[in-house]
């Protein structure tokens, strides 16, 4: 759904509006190793970001990825160690948001 975000720093005031959509990714394999599947809705096209976040909040991987026809993206995840992650990726539809686990 649609969320109101308020930043504020010092004098100056922002305020943004988000499209906040959860689980609405389908990764496989879940929980995976080695290389990661993203399908995204059909309704999504061009560059989008994806984020790979640990759940302190450190940004492990980021790549501007063109979405094909087939709206999948193939990541490789073989250099992040066993554990629990977000997959986020910035679209012109909003922010998609869902976990991935790693064995």
């Amino acid at each position: 759904g649609y969320y109101t975000v308020v930043v504020a720093y010092k004098n100056c005031v922002e305020i943004h509006k988000i499209n906040l959509l959860i689980d609405k990714l389908f990764i496989q394999p879940n929980p995976g190793d080695g290389k990661i599947q993203i399908k995204f809705p059909d309704n999504l096209n061009g560059i989008i970001q994806l984020q790979i976040i640990d759940l302190n909040g450190k940004i492990l991987k980021s790549i501007d990825y063109e979405l094909n026809n087939f709206k999948n993206a193939f990541i490789n995840v073989e250099s992040l160690p066993a554990g629990m992650y977000i997959i986020q990726a910035n679209t012109n539809n909003g922010l998609y948001i869902s976990k991935l686990i790693l064995n």
